[in-house]
């Protein structure tokens, strides 16, 4: 989901739209699926089955005909090599990034209280409330202790994660190689020119000190994908991670509520996509009043149950706003 509202009014003054992507109904995009050999991962075959759904929900949702071009396999490190050094030296990405550690909280909680000025209280709660684990914060207390308990909760559900053990080789899931930080995502994508959408097995779970939310907050960090401007024919590029979806670990299985099939992890990576390609191709923003809508997020980690309430809805015919249509400008046709 797009976390860069911070930047979009930086777009908004410097670029003007030039196309209608509401009006766009054939896409043409190049696609790589970035691989973690540390992780859980889903085979090519797979990867193509979720890439033939996307096609077909992208069609029927958003009325948006896509064409992929051959898929490109290649590492997480060839990925991220060529940015790694310009991240690590810059002073301001890395002040940034929190680590999973107890000295976060505080720093994260005035994070909150920067970013959160100009949001009301009942507006934060609505957040909570729509998470699965809302429960997990006392909206009953004041604006700046229900902010506080958000920003503990991310920390200490980020803790728990960091501390996941891999299979591949016994290690903790979080490394100090910048895979999992939403930043470098952002950072890379902004970046490079060669891919409209990328699939990756790598887990994205982080805590940053500028622009933070409530809904990634309560997930302990967690992104499943987003959306972001990059130098593409279309001028931004979507990010998904497997992870979350089919990783068999006690945390997200307890976050998930289950355990899911093959096929479920297949149609659930491709519905969320979707909402991403939303964001890219339509300029929409979430809609948490759309009971049914692809572009209603899933609400924490409960893909499976959002996507059934998708399935079982016909196309939403509400309106939906071109809110991006200044951030993702420039489009090509």
């Amino acid at each position: 989901m797009i976390r860069r509202l911070v930047f979009m009014y930086l777009c908004i003054m410097l670029t003007s739209c030039t196309t209608s992507n509401t009006a766009l109904k054939h896409a043409e995009i190049s696609v790589a699926y970035i691989v973690n050999p540390r992780l859980e991962q889903l085979s090519q075959q797979d990867i193509v089955k979720v890439l033939d759904k996307i096609k077909l929900v992208t069609q029927q949702r958003l009325d948006l005909k896509l064409t992929f071009k051959p898929l490109h396999i290649t590492s997480i490190h060839d990925l991220f090599q060529p940015y790694q050094q310009k991240i690590r030296s810059d002073a301001q990405m890395q002040s940034f990034m929190l680590k999973p550690e107890q000295h976060s909280k505080e720093v994260l909680y005035h994070g909150f209280i920067a970013a959160f000025d100009q949001l009301s209280l009942e507006e934060i709660i609505a957040g909570v409330k729509n998470q699965t684990n809302s429960h997990e914060i006392d909206t009953s207390k004041s604006r700046q202790d229900i902010l506080q308990q958000i920003a503990y909760l991310h920390i200490d559900k980020l803790i728990k994660i960091k501390s996941i053990k891999v299979k591949y080789d016994h290690k903790d899931l979080l490394q100090d190689d910048l895979y999992n930080e939403y930043i470098a995502w952002d950072y890379i994508i902004n970046q490079q020119s060669k891919y409209d959408l990328i699939i990756t097995n790598q887990l994205i779970a982080s805590a940053e000190a500028y622009y933070p939310t409530v809904h990634t907050s309560l997930r302990g960090g967690i992104t499943s994908g987003f959306a972001a401007k990059s130098h593409t024919s279309y001028d931004g590029a979507i990010v998904m991670t497997t992870y979350p979806f089919i990783s068999s670990t006690p945390f997200f299985q307890q976050a998930r509520g289950r355990n899911y099939s093959r096929q479920e992890m297949i149609d659930t990576i491709a519905y969320t996509a979707v909402h991403e390609l939303g964001h890219l191709f339509k300029y929409r923003k979430h809609y948490y009043d759309h009971p049914g809508c692809v572009m209603r997020p899933a609400p924490g980690l409960h893909y499976l149950e959002w996507m059934k309430e998708v399935k079982q809805s016909k196309k939403c015919l509400k309106k939906h706003d071109t809110y991006w249509k200044d951030y993702f400008s420039n489009q090509g046709s």
